[in-house]
């Protein structure tokens, strides 16, 4: 829709389109000489993965208000099809119980409860709690818009949701999604790559690698025929990593009297040398 008299929002279609979202030379802005986002063009396919990244200030959560219909238009021709799923970076929930938090107005399904649980590794604390899901503290959608999703979990977690959630294979898989990261091991699995700097748009678009290759250990990789030794690297939890640095070189001495050379303390730095090497080799004795 045509930023006008009549219209100051993109134009926001409830019923699904093979193109969900699409920007053609687009200006948002929350108001006069306040901070804006300039799009010369994007188009998001229906069940694409969308990641967008870019430094602190740059913009990254104004485009997705943007494209939430939130945020005014100044200029161009903008449109979003279908229901839209927003996570905010400050989580919101509703004063009633988990279940309805995650239900949303829908109704029960047990089946599809218990798999958005699982996904979002959920079940295990609702284990812990005493009244499961009814304790009081999403929804479907076909657009999904996560605003730093992963900054607020460790790496194991953020490894079971990019599974069973975020990627292909995950229960939004098929569903188009949009992601703001500061995660850059998750940019190889996404269709398209929005980078955004001082509020400019410029996307990439790319062939995501299969979850299976990304999550790959290059450390069992090199252990051929050692089975065994495979699976046991397998079960233990890594870090979610694409190319891992492994056999980084260890400090030594040498660095640390260069250091203390340049700081201009160089004698009094090799007279504590010596007193921690024969600490070290037993040659000398620490009083109590």
């Amino acid at each position: 829709m045509i930023a006008g008299n009549n219209s100051q929002y993109i134009q926001l279609n409830p019923e699904p389109n093979a193109i969900t979202a699409e920007l053609t030379d687009c200006t948002f802005s929350w108001g006069p000489d306040e901070f804006s986002v300039h799009c010369p063009l994007l188009s998001i396919g229906a069940g694409e993965f969308v990641t967008v990244v870019g430094r602190v200030g740059s913009g990254k959560s104004s485009l997705m208000s943007a494209l939430c219909g939130e945020m005014p238009i100044l200029s161009g021709q903008g449109r979003l099809c279908g229901r839209i799923g927003f996570v905010d970076q400050k989580p919101k929930v509703l004063n009633t119980t988990i279940r309805d938090n995650v239900l949303m107005g829908n109704e029960y399904d047990e089946k599809w409860f218990n798999q958005v649980s699982n996904a979002c590794a959920l079940s295990q604390d609702l284990e812990q709690m005493e009244n499961g899901d009814q304790t009081v503290v999403g929804f479907g959608a076909d657009v999904y818009i996560f605003d730093d999703l992963l900054s607020a979990v460790d790496a194991h977690v953020e490894r079971h949701i990019i599974e069973n959630v975020l990627a292909a294979g995950g229960i939004i898989g098929s569903k188009t999604r949009i992601l703001v990261t500061h995660a850059e091991h998750v940019i190889p699995l996404s269709d398209k790559v929005i980078t955004l700097t001082d509020g400019q748009v410029q996307v990439v678009q790319q062939t995501p690698v299969q979850l299976s290759e990304n999550i790959t250990s290059e450390k069992s990789a090199q252990s051929e025929g050692a089975v065994v030794e495979a699976q046991e690297l397998a079960d233990i939890p890594e870090p979610f990593v694409i190319h891992p640095d492994y056999d980084d070189p260890p400090l030594h001495w040498a660095s640390f009297q260069k250091y203390i050379a340049l700081s201009g303390y160089c004698v009094l730095g090799v007279v504590q040398q010596r007193i921690v090497e024969a600490v070290c080799n037993g040659s000398m004795e620490v009083s109590k």
